[in-house]
């Protein structure tokens, strides 16, 4: 293919690399009994790296009254691969926003890159695939996923927003013996990285959670009274301490001017959020997908769902 850079490449390849940074994990080492506090931040580092396993995350504003949701869903599985080259990983990307629905995907496997977007595969050519690897290797990839690096780099940290822990007791979840730990959510913060992590995982692909046009915009939320009394469930590992799940279902409100210098406060809708981290350091199968198409034919297929405009590169 042309070395020239074209938007559709330039997408692609931001689209690619933020997804194979994304796969960062939260992981520590274990202790003795430890107060919620202590066990919070110890679930919260990043001492231990995760070289392989599963994760899911989804965040979903729900309207009142039966209206629309939108809603970001991310799945992965990954395998650490040697230095210099990408991990292994198999990751989808779905978006919900009012009538619109979006699904891109992502294949690493062995040094290959592969990209799902409306329902066909792409092959992306070797030299960019190099070229994405030396990008993830000097932006602070490891042969092992370092816990919380990816995330921290787009500044998302749930330590920032979680406050105030206490233990609630033990929970089997997903067949593992887990300590569930109950935290305070500091809501300001929380919206300010939620909009941070979906402009930069949808932002390739040409759309965004935080649309102000969108009536359920995380940004409008941001906008409304103070966040108040939000709490998040966080399941860590009995054992390695290795964060398992964060969840978080709340009510949220949006203040509307009224005549003179009122407002009316009313509920918006539900937001929910969850992170699940499954089977960590254990495993994963990766396959490259069948019936792949030239990475030259991609640009049509973002035509076709208004994501891009202009003329894709050469095959």
């Amino acid at each position: 293919m042309p070395a020239t850079r074209t938007p559709v490449r330039s997408r692609a390849a931001g689209l690619a690399l933020l997804l194979a940074s994304s796969l960062a994990l939260t992981a520590c080492g274990g202790g003795s009994s430890p107060s919620a506090a202590a066990l919070l931040k110890e679930t919260l580092s990043t001492h231990r790296p995760i070289a392989s396993g599963q994760l899911a995350a989804s965040l979903t504003l729900a309207g009142a009254s039966g209206r629309q949701a939108s809603s970001l869903h991310l799945a992965a599985r990954f395998q650490a691969a040697a230095s210099g080259r990408l991990p292994d990983f198999a990751l989808s990307l779905g978006l919900t926003q009012t009538a619109r629905e979006l699904a891109v995907g992502a294949v690493s496997m062995q040094g290959r890159l592969f990209l799902a977007l409306g329902g066909a595969w792409f092959l992306v050519p070797e030299g960019a695939a190099q070229a994405l690897a030396r990008g993830y290797a000097q932006s602070g990839g490891a042969p092992t996923l370092s816990g919380g690096s990816a995330l921290s780099r787009i500044g998302v940290d749930a330590a920032r927003w979680l406050t105030s822990p206490r233990i609630a007791g033990s929970v089997k979840l997903a067949g593992e013996d887990t300590i569930e730990i109950l935290a305070s959510v500091d809501g300001s913060r929380f919206l300010a990285d939620a909009q941070r992590l979906s402009q930069a995982l949808t932002s390739p692909v040409g759309a965004q959670l935080s649309d102000p046009s969108d009536p359920l915009s995380l940004r409008r939320i941001s906008n409304g009274p103070e966040p108040r009394g939000w709490t998040m469930h966080v399941h860590t590992g009995a054992h390695d301490h290795i964060l398992r799940r964060l969840a978080m279902a709340v009510t949220v409100l949006i203040s509307t001017p009224t005549s003179g210098n009122s407002s009316r406060t009313r509920e918006l809708g539900t937001l929910s959020f969850t992170l699940a981290v499954a089977r960590p350091n254990q495993p994963q199968t990766i396959a490259a997908p069948a019936n792949t198409r030239p990475l030259s034919r991609l640009g049509a297929a973002l035509e076709r769902l208004g994501l891009a405009r202009g003329s894709p590169p050469g095959g």
